[in-house]
């Protein structure tokens, strides 16, 4: 079990990033960032995903993470347990889908 409050859902290949916050003591409830993770393999993506959203419950804040060109796909399912369980969402990054003429997206 991890400690922290804060979960971080992105694109697997930007695992290193949080990886690194982790590290330096940012209070992450992320586990899947220390996972080695195959998108391919949906046995394994169907297990993980148990976990992370065991993760999203017990987070209070939820960062969305997408670079220019990414698809927002399995945060949607984050979105809904972290908001479900009360907590807060925060977009960073390119996302002008989620928040054009949405002034209330953060939540």
């Amino acid at each position: 079990m991890l400690d922290g409050f804060i979960y971080i859902t992105s694109k697997i290949k930007h695992a290193p990033k949080w990886r690194k916050l982790a590290e330096e003591g940012w209070p992450l409830c992320c586990s899947w960032i220390f996972m080695d993770l195959d998108p391919e393999d949906s046995n394994q993506m169907s297990q993980a995903w148990e976990q992370m959203i065991d993760d999203c419950k017990r987070s209070r804040i939820l960062i969305i993470y997408r670079e220019e060109g990414e698809q927002l796909k399995g945060g949607l399912i984050e979105i809904g347990a972290v908001l479900g369980n009360g907590g807060r969402i925060f977009l960073v990054g390119a996302m002008p889908d989620l928040i054009e003429g949405n002034r209330n997206f953060l939540i």
